[in-house]
């Protein structure tokens, strides 16, 4: 037995989205000052682990892995470009 969904149900579950985006966003922005350095929890590289883990709970083969290989790439690459920049920039002081 199919069931109709109505549009004000449609439109509910939508605005759910992007409240929830907005305010966990808020509140990290509020409560991620208290945290301080980041590095002292491992947080610096929890990140990187995390986006890794879901990579890898994709994958469905050859195709999977030609489609997040640069993905993973890129993210090594800005990894480097920050921490070289960071070093680079302790050098003028």
């Amino acid at each position: 037995m199919a069931r109709t969904v109505s549009p004000a149900y449609r439109f509910a579950c939508a605005a759910m989205l992007p409240a929830s985006w907005i305010g966990s966003s808020i509140a990290g922005a509020a409560l991620g000052g208290f945290l301080g350095d980041p590095k002292r929890f491992g947080a610096d590289f929890a990140f990187t682990a995390l986006l890794i883990g879901l990579v890898a709970g994709f994958n469905k083969g050859r195709i999977t892995a030609a489609t997040v290989e640069p993905q993973i790439a890129d993210e090594g690459r800005s990894s480097l470009v920050e921490e070289w920049t960071r070093r680079a920039s302790s050098w003028d002081a």
